[in-house]
């Protein structure tokens, strides 16, 4: 369906639509009577101003789209408003950042000293052998001494040299030997000790570097691996902030649009009851105005024939002899009854409106049936008092 375009001057129901939307939008209309005045004109630029649209004033197609679809011209109230379509919130997990690779650990060697204790030997007996020299040397003057303490004692006491002097040679040259074997065990048993003293702190010199080493490679690690991690939390924490932020902004999205469609959906069963209640008391106020005619009509005919008591007794027509005549004096009283049943039901108490509905029903079975004869309406569901006749013509 074509829009219709409406500036300053349109009148109609498309109007009176136009006006209803800007004031539910808080826009200043006026009254809303269906004339496109200053102040609609106004709130209209207001409206397309806050859309974006260009600033005319005329409610063309554009402004329409921002509005909704204009009713035909026939009527005013509209359709039940959309139910908002919300999808629930998506969680943007291709944006989620990838947990680290784990860093493979560092792979450590046992510790293994590197000494040559033959070396730390070798070096020990250098470093002792200028003192075994001396020892040595001592021992060899000793000797010497010794030997010639003894010729010089056996000189002095006048002995030959025989077997006396010979056996304390020799045992003075066993003794010699004996000094130097001392010497030598003494020398080597020093120079093991120096070597082992040495290894000793070979040894832990060399593993204290090693333990070093070692501790200074998995602080390194431990520092890439905190790095690692902490990086990775901070985006993390990024990431997730921004997506419960979105969130937030989505539930109240969704949350304005329910506002916003309660609202619509309230005015929308308003307008209806509305729309109902006017048409229901057009209806009775028909009616009403019906019967005070009749009445006054049932009054001149009783005041022309001289005031019979018949008469006047006809000039208070009640509504189901209203209801009885029009439906019944027309040329389809099924047709009448179908058209104007709410009126009746509104106009007639429950009782009533359940006789003249049956008498209806007997009068469509009645001409299914092709009789002439009025159909018969139960006992139970006649009425005492007969409706009058009516007079045909008579408008209702």
């Amino acid at each position: 369906m074509a829009t219709p375009t409406l500036k300053k001057g349109s009148q109609g129901q498309d109007v009176v639509r136009l006006q209803n939307f800007l004031k539910s939008q808080g826009y200043n209309v006026g009254k809303v009577d269906g004339i496109f005045g200053s102040q609609t004109e106004s709130a209209v630029k207001a409206f397309q101003k806050s859309q974006g649209l260009s600033v005319d004033g005329i409610v063309g197609s554009k402004t329409w789209s921002k509005i909704g679809t204009p009713s035909s011209g026939k009527s005013s109230s509209s359709g039940a408003p959309t139910i908002p379509n919300i999808k629930a919130y998506q969680v943007d997990y291709a944006k989620q950042p990838k947990v680290p690779t784990p860093i493979e650990p560092p792979k450590v060697t046992e510790f293994s000293p590197q000494i040559d204790r033959e070396q730390l030997l070798k070096e020990a007996e250098e470093y002792l052998m200028p003192q075994y020299r001396r020892a040595q040397e001592k021992l060899e003057d000793l000797y010497v001494e010794n030997r010639q303490t003894i010729s010089d004692d056996s000189l002095k006491r006048g002995w030959a040299r025989g077997s006396y002097t010979g056996d304390r040679l020799d045992r003075e040259q066993a003794e010699h030997g004996k000094r130097l074997t001392d010497l030598d065990l003494s020398f080597s048993e020093q120079a093991n000790i120096l070597a082992s003293e040495k290894y000793e702190s070979e040894w832990a010199k060399q593993y204290q570097l090693h333990r070093d080493t070692v501790s200074d490679t998995w602080r390194r690690y431990e520092a890439q691996t905190t790095s690692q991690w902490k990086k990775y939390d901070a985006l993390y924490n990024a990431w997730r902030d921004v997506e419960g932020m979105k969130m937030q902004q989505h539930e109240f999205a969704a949350d304005q649009a329910w506002k916003k469609y309660g609202a619509q959906y309230d005015k929308y069963i308003a307008d209806r009851e509305f729309a109902h209640k006017k048409k229901m008391d057009e209806a009775n106020l028909s009616l009403a105005q019906q019967q005070l005619n009749l009445q006054k009509q049932a009054a001149a005919r009783a005041k022309s024939s001289g005031g019979s008591s018949k008469s006047s007794k006809s000039a208070s027509v009640d509504p189901f002899t209203l209801a009885y005549n029009d439906v019944f004096n027309s040329k389809d009283p099924v047709a009448r009854f179908r058209a104007r049943e709410a009126q009746y039901r509104s106009a007639l108490s429950r009782g009533d409106f359940e006789i003249l509905k049956a008498q209806v029903a007997a009068y469509e079975a009645q001409q299914k049936a092709k009789t002439k004869k009025p159909a018969g309406v139960p006992s139970s569901l006649q009425r005492q008092a007969r409706p009058q006749t009516w007079a045909p013509g008579t408008p209702w």
